[in-house]
């Protein structure tokens, strides 16, 4: 990942994806390089912005390196970590809730697949499932 402080940004256009409309945008950046970014909405970018990136290895029609912007998500502005480089967190939150929806829609595909099963089960089935989902959350 490179940080860098915009010099000037210029736009470059705009193109239909299966997110929706996506603003191109040239940088000149103040360690010297001239990359290309995409970006969801208009105006993303301005003079003086430092922003993260990364050169995914692509160039446009012009030989333009192409870059994706990297967020920082963590407050205090530490450097994002990945799973190799520190420990899972405990399953909280968002997560959490994922975890239970998951759950929950895994105990009632398996009350919907065995007749023997009622819709009564259903908490114990995704407690169960929840539970070992955790465990498995800790352990990556």
């Amino acid at each position: 990942m490179k940080t860098a402080t915009i010099q000037h940004a210029a736009g470059d256009g705009t193109w239909e994806s299966a997110y929706g409309m996506m603003y191109s945008y040239e940088l000149h950046l103040s360690n010297g390089e001239h990359i290309k970014v995409n970006a969801k909405k208009p105006d993303a970018f301005r003079q003086g912005q430092e922003i993260n990136y990364e050169l995914t290895g692509k160039t446009d029609r012009n030989q333009t390196p192409l870059a994706k912007i990297v967020s920082n998500f963590q407050q205090g502005g530490a450097p994002r970590q990945y799973a190799s480089q520190a420990p899972a967190p405990a399953a909280g939150g968002k997560d959490r809730s994922i975890l239970i929806q998951v759950a929950f829609k895994m105990a009632m595909d398996r009350i919907n697949a065995d007749p023997t099963k009622n819709l009564q089960e259903v908490y114990t089935i995704a407690k169960y499932l929840y539970d070992e989902m955790t465990q498995a959350h800790d352990q990556f």
